[in-house]
């Protein structure tokens, strides 16, 4: 990171006008922060763009796209740490690819530590929901982008920080010798703007949530009353938008009535019970059958981790193995062996950790006493901001404050912000005796 910061680049020319016809052509108007956040995306080879929900990230990324291509640039790279992430991303900005960075260095798992040996081909790469990416795999990715490739990084510093070691995105905000933008104006001005408002009053350490249509609040105390009230607004939701289009999440995986498996049993049974007809499947201690919304859990040659997807069928192959063949998005088929089930789980209800990268429609989020060590900011903030129309906490008020003011997040141990300030100087200076 610190080569690449160090190099030295003239800025592009024009920038005023091209921001200007960009506005004019894309029917946008970009606020003071998003026009500087363009200006130094093409100032700079490196650069950061960070901001909550509705504060114009997608915005910015399309203005970066049309520029890049007005001046000349040909090979782009649009790419995210997880398959939803970048397809989201594909969507959204309007472009026709984007790409894991797992597959775009050829990492083809998460235990394969040998990535290609080639570097990126690309003269502009914009990297989205950077937060998820952890030490390893940005090592991998700053250490295969080659010189004179212009690179932004785009995410939210106040989600959570990776699964995997390191808190990276956060560490480069913070270093000092990034240029960063901060995006802090929320655009949305729909009943949704509800989820963006309370997003930013959380940042602001304000507890005073407005709820409403699109925000809101079911009184409960323990976690069994919690789970009959979900499973009630579940049913409602799904009959309304599509079992696609809601999505509980909860902070524990295991523990208790509001934890992700025990209302999965229980949501799976309500959205897909089992008939006659509906051939199942074991994988050691679960249970699939056909029709069975799923997710994966690791990376595996075309499907990512974190990929959702649909139990489509079970059948005896020609030596009569039983498989499943699951159907995830863009018509990707994959067979799998019981055996092979193992990296896939239900995904009626999922942690918050792995829900980042992802936007749902409406989102069912347990907030309760129970879950004291995981009522943080940092975990409220990102299951509510998942929600793009509707969010209902189900808890209390007295919770969602204590989340509200706790501020506390894993300690991660990472020295990586002053290392690159250290070897960035270093180079620096190695320039000045040199010249």
């Amino acid at each position: 990171m610190a080569t690449l910061l160090a190099q030295e680049t003239t800025p592009a020319s024009n920038l005023d006008y091209l921001i200007a016809e960009a506005q004019r052509e894309l029917g946008i108007l970009l606020s003071a922060k998003q026009v500087e956040g363009v200006k130094k995306a093409f100032t700079h080879l490196i650069s950061i763009i960070t901001g909550g929900p509705g504060t114009g990230k997608t915005t910015v990324q399309k203005v970066l796209l049309y520029i890049n291509k007005k001046l000349g640039g040909k090979n782009v790279l649009l790419t995210a740490p997880t398959g939803r992430a970048s397809r989201r991303m594909a969507e959204s900005t309007g472009h026709s690819e984007a790409v894991t960075m797992h597959s775009a260095m050829g990492l083809t798992n998460d235990e394969d530590c040998d990535a290609m040996s080639d570097m990126l081909e690309a003269d502009f790469i914009i990297a989205d929901e950077y937060t998820m990416a952890d030490m390893r795999l940005s090592y991998e990715f700053f250490a295969h982008i080659p010189l004179g490739t212009r690179l932004v990084l785009v995410g939210d510093v106040n989600q959570l920080p990776s699964v995997g070691p390191g808190n990276v995105f956060r560490e480069l905000v913070q270093c000092g010798v990034i240029p960063v933008t901060i995006l802090d104006m929320v655009f949305r001005q729909a009943e949704n703007s509800r989820i963006a408002v309370n997003a930013h009053r959380m940042q602001e350490n304000n507890a005073m949530l407005d709820y409403g249509t699109g925000f809101e609040l079911m009184e409960v105390s323990t976690a069994e009353e919690a789970a009959a009230v979900i499973e009630r607004i579940y049913r409602e939701e799904v009959a309304r938008l599509g079992v696609d289009k809601v999505q509980v999440l909860t902070p524990f995986r295991k523990r208790g009535d509001a934890s992700v498996d025990s209302l999965n049993a229980r949501l799976w049974n309500i959205v897909n019970p089992a008939a006659p007809d509906k051939p199942e499947i074991k994988a050691g201690k679960h249970t699939f059958r056909t029709g069975d919304r799923i997710i994966h859990n690791k990376n595996k040659n075309e499907v990512s981790n974190g990929d959702v997807g649909y139990l489509d069928t079970i059948f005896l192959d020609e030596e009569g193995t039983q498989l499943a063949k699951l159907v995830f998005s863009e018509g990707r088929t994959v067979d799998y062996t019981a055996d092979e089930l193992d990296m896939v789980e239900h995904a009626y209800a999922t942690t918050v950790h792995k829900s980042q990268g992802s936007e749902y429609p409406v989102v069912i989020l347990p907030w309760l006493p129970m879950f004291y060590k995981m009522l943080r900011r940092n975990i409220l903030y990102t299951a509510v901001t998942r929600a793009k129309e509707k969010v209902v906490i189900i808890g209390s008020k007295r919770t969602i404050y204590q989340a509200i003011h706790n501020t506390e997040s894993d300690n991660r141990n990472t020295r990586l912000g002053e290392r690159i300030i250290k070897e960035y100087h270093r180079l620096l200076a190695d320039r000045k005796i040199a010249v």
